[in-house]
């Protein structure tokens, strides 16, 4: 359990107990149990911010990923990033006309584009999880940031300062992006 958690931790840049938990789809307690392990082990540093990995700690990362690309079927993998790739330029336009909008119905019109989105985003995670596992814990996120969302809390939408849909978005793209052999770069 020691990577996927690392991989959350990664993921975020740096990351408390409560991100790392939910990112896990563990516990808070599980992850406190973990995360000291691996600092012990010098796989991750705490920060004021919370815990950020270590150069150890991004080579175990990389490590795991190689060989759980290596066990994927690339063929199953490689349509399941083109079906992303098709949610991601419908929430990518979504997102950038709510952000450049000053219109006072803009968070409506964008919450109606996210009924469109968000079931697609839950076929795509649910997909996803059969081939990985432990992609779980998206499905979670995204059903928690959509709540909010629908509760009228315009933050979840894009806020980097907690679990926004396109926060993770943005980690769920990544986690796509190397399970496929790709690179942000390449992209």
């Amino acid at each position: 359990m020691t990577e996927p958690v690392l991989r959350v931790i990664g993921l975020s840049g740096q990351a408390d107990l409560a991100a790392v938990a939910r990112g896990s789809g563990i516990t808070t307690d599980a992850a406190h149990e973990i995360v000291s392990d691996a600092e012990a082990a010098g796989l991750v540093a705490s920060g004021p911010r919370g815990f950020r990995l270590t150069a150890e700690g991004r080579a175990r990362v990389a490590d795991a990923l190689r060989v759980e690309r290596e066990g994927l079927d690339h063929a199953t993998m490689l349509d399941l990033y083109e079906r992303f790739g098709r949610i991601d330029r419908k929430f990518k336009e979504l997102v950038t006309e709510y952000q450049l909008s000053d219109a006072p119905t803009r968070f409506s019109w964008a919450i109606a584009g996210m009924s469109d989105v968000h079931p697609a985003v839950q076929e795509l995670v649910a997909g996803a999880t059969e081939l990985v596992p432990r992609l779980a814990p998206y499905r979670g996120r995204f059903e928690s940031a959509m709540e909010h969302l629908a509760r009228g809390d315009e933050k979840y939408l894009v806020s980097v300062t907690l679990d926004s849909y396109h926060t993770i978005w943005f980690q769920l793209h990544e986690e796509l992006i190397e399970l496929a052999g790709s690179t942000r770069t390449d992209e």
